[in-house]
């Protein structure tokens, strides 16, 4: 499974299924510019700026996060330092 690494604020790391942000593309792109739906998905799995760029500006966590899986957990704090 291709995946997109996300490093959250708290440390903890997460793989987002490359597949869900190109489909997202895909599907705006369909509906809004008429595009052909695969075509468009594949294009967008293949170009890693691209993907990159549309999970960065198009979508939110709340829309990804019930299929990502964290892969590091978050770092722990020494509230001692504090």
């Amino acid at each position: 499974m291709k995946a997109i690494l996300v490093t959250m604020p708290d440390g903890s790391q997460w793989d987002v299924p490359a597949s869900l942000v190109a489909g997202d593309c895909a599907h705006y792109y369909a509906k809004e510019k008429g595009a052909d739906y695969y075509e468009t998905m594949n294009a967008t799995m293949e170009d890693h700026v691209e993907l990159l760029d549309w999970a960065v500006n198009n979508m939110d966590w709340k829309d990804i996060k019930d299929k990502a899986r964290m892969v590091t957990p978050p770092d722990d704090v020494d509230y001692e330092d504090g």
